[in-house]
C-alpha cells in the first residue's frame, strides 16, 4: 500500500560527516516517515527517492535474513582487501619482521619546519605569531639597549619596532600640557614599521586612543575626495570652483553648493583643488565633489583607503566607521569632512604612508622579531603589501598639495617662525582637520603626513605621521604641534 510521506519544513540539525538528519547526501528532505528509527539497522528497506511521488516502502524482510546478509557481504569484502591489499592513499601496519643484528645508530633527518604565514622561516622552529599578537602590550615593553621588548610568558621576547627615545618624549610632551585625550603614531612609510605608538587620556579609558576611530576624520577625509577627484573623473590641481567667500566655513547650505556664481562677482570667491586641500576650504571640496562625483564614487574610494574596513595590525584596531549619504547636501558635506566618517590615529598614519608610498598600503607592524628564551631569532616580521590603493600620479598630485599646506596652508603656523623660516630643515607634506563638537564641547585637531617630502636624500627614511588632540574649551596645543615634534625626534631638525 502506498503511503504518502508528509515532508518536513523545519531544518534538520547536522550530524557528523557534514549532513543533516533527515537530507540525503544531496542535501534533499528525506520525509519524515524515511528517517530510521536506529542508526544502524531498520528492518524496512527503502527504494531510492526519485522524486515526484511518495517514498517506497517494500516489504518486511525478517531481521535475521537482513544481518545474515550483511556478515556474508562483509566477509567477501574482507576476502577481497586482502588479496588487493590497501586503497590508495591509505597505510596499514606491516608485518614484524624476523630479529636481526641492529644496525648502527644513524640519527634521522629532522624534518622541515612549517613555514609561518608571515616573516622568514625560522631557525629554531615555527612561532605561533598570531599568539604572540594576542599577548601583546607595548605598555609592558622594557628597555633593552636602543630596543623594546616585551618578555612573553615562555620566556622568549617579542622585540618591537617602537623608538625608546621617541616613546619617552612624546608622552612627556603629552603630560607636559595635559592634553585631555591625544594620540601620535609614525610608521616607516617603507617598510610599514611603527617606530612611535603614544596615547594619552586625562579621564580613564577603555582602549589607547591610538586605537580608537569614534574620533571623527574631519577634513583629513577631503585627501579621499580629492584622490577621487583626480583620479576618478581626471581633474587636476588648477580645477577651479566659485563660492561666496562668507560660506562653508562652520557649515554648508545647500545654496553653498548648488548656487551658480560667476568669478568676479561681488563676494564671490574662486580658488582651485590645490587651495582647497592646502587650505582645507569646505565650500570647494564640497561643490567639486557634488559636481563629479557620486556617493557611489567617494564610497568606492573611501573603501580602498580602508574606511569601513578592517586594517590588519599587531593590536586590534577599530574599523574606521564609514557612513557616506544619499542625500546630495549630506554628501557634499562628508566630501568636506563634517562627520560621518570616523578614524583612528593608526588609521590617519596607514593612510599618510599609502600617499608617501606612491599609492600602496603596507601593513603596519609594531613586533620586529621574536628571540627565544636562549637568544635565537625564532621569527623575523618583512614588508607586507596590502593592495594598491591609488597610482602613483594621483599619489604625487596629493603629495605636492599636502606640501603646500605646511608651506603656506592651515598647519603653516605651526612649522614655521613669525619670520616664515621653518622650523624643519626638510620639506612636510601634511593636511590638517579640526572639527568641534558643542555638547559636550571637544575640540578635535588632526595632522597626517609624512617627512621628507618630494625625493629624499639617498639612505633617509621617510616616516609618516598621524597626530590627533582633542581639547576642552581652554586649549594649549593642537595636533600640528605635536607632528612637528615627532618628526624633530625622528628625523633631527
Amino acid at each position: 500500500m502506498r503511503r504518502r510521506a508528509r515532508r518536513s519544513g523545519r531544518r534538520a540539525p547536522a550530524v557528523p560527516g557534514g549532513r543533516r538528519r533527515g537530507f540525503d547526501p544531496g542535501g534533499r528532505g528525506l520525509g519524515r516517515s524515511a528517517r530510521p528509527r536506529c542508526r544502524f539497522f531498520d528492518p524496512r528497506v527503502r527504494l531510492p527517492y526519485t522524486g515526484g511521488g511518495a517514498m517506497r516502502t517494500a516489504k518486511r524482510i525478517p531481521r535475521s535474513l537482513l544481518v545474515g546478509g550483511i556478515l556474508l557481504a562483509a566477509g567477501a569484502a574482507l576476502a577481497a582487501l586482502l588479496r588487493s591489499g590497501p586503497p590508495a592513499g591509505q597505510d596499514v601496519p606491516a608485518a614484524e619482521p624476523a630479529p636481526r643484528a641492529a644496525p648502527a645508530e644513524t640519527p634521522a633527518a629532522a624534518p622541515e619546519p612549517a613555514t609561518p604565514v608571515e616573516g622568514t622561516p625560522p631557525p629554531a622552529g615555527p612561532v605561533d605569531i598570531e599568539r604572540v599578537r594576542l599577548m601583546l602590550d607595548p605598555t609592558q615593553a622594557v628597555v633593552e639597549g636602543d630596543r623594546l621588548v616585551q618578555p612573553l610568558p615562555d620566556g622568549s621576547k617579542a622585540v618591537l619596532s617602537l623608538r625608546p627615545e621617541a616613546q619617552e618624549k612624546l608622552q612627556a610632551l603629552f603630560d607636559k600640557y595635559d592634553v585631555p585625550v591625544g594620540a601620535v603614531v609614525a610608521i616607516e612609510a617603507a617598510t610599514g614599521r611603527v617606530v612611535a605608538f603614544v596615547s594619552r587620556s586625562r579621564a580613564p579609558a577603555e582602549r589607547p586612543a591610538a586605537l580608537d576611530a569614534s574620533f571623527p576624520s574631519a577634513s583629513v577625509f577631503k585627501l579621499v575626495t580629492a584622490a577621487a577627484l583626480l583620479e576618478e573623473q581626471h581633474l587636476d590641481g588648477t580645477a577651479r570652483v566659485c563660492y561666496r567667500a562668507a560660506s562653508g566655513t562652520r557649515r554648508l547650505s545647500a545654496k553653498d553648493i548648488e548656487e551658480e556664481l560667476v568669478e568676479g562677482s561681488e563676494g564671490v570667491t574662486c580658488d582651485s583643488l590645490a587651495d582647497g586641500v592646502a587650505k582645507s576650504l569646505n565650500p570647494v571640496l564640497a561643490r567639486l565633489a557634488y559636481q563629479h562625483l557620486t556617493p557611489r564614487t567617494l564610497l568606492r574610494y573611501a573603501e580602498r583607503f580602508a574606511f569601513g574596513r578592517a586594517v590588519p595590525f599587531d593590536l586590534p584596531l577599530d574599523v574606521s566607521p564609514l557612513e557616506i549619504p544619499q542625500d546630495k547636501l549630506e554628501f557634499a558635506r562628508t566630501a568636506a569632512g563634517f562627520w560621518h566618517v570616523g578614524l583612528s590615529p593608526t588609521h590617519g598614519a596607514v593612510l599618510a604612508q599609502t600617499i608617501a608610498n606612491g599609492g600602496r598600503m603596507l601593513r603596519p607592524t609594531l613586533i620586529d622579531a621574536v628571540v627565544t628564551a636562549d637568544g635565537r631569532e625564532a621569527w623575523t616580521a618583512a614588508p607586507q603589501p596590502l593592495r594598491r590603493v591609488i597610482d602613483e600620479a594621483t599619489a604625487a598630485a596629493l603629495g605636492t598639495m599636502m606640501v603646500r599646506t605646511v608651506d603656506a596652508g592651515t598647519a603653516k603656523r605651526d612649522f614655521t617662525d613669525p619670520q616664515g623660516r621653518s622650523f624643519l630643515s626638510y620639506p612636510v607634506a601634511g593636511k590638517t582637520g579640526s572639527l568641534a563638537n558643542p555638547n559636550p564641547f571637544m575640540a578635535y585637531s588632526w595632522f597626517v603626513g609624512w617627512a621628507p617630502a618630494g625625493t629624499p636624500p639617498p639612505d633617509t627614511p621617510v616616516y609618516a605621521v598621524a597626530a590627533l588632540v582633542v581639547n576642552e574649551e581652554r586649549w594649549r596645543i593642537k595636533a600640528p604641534l605635536v607632528a612637528r615634534e615627532t618628526l624633530r625626534l625622528l628625523l633631527g631638525n
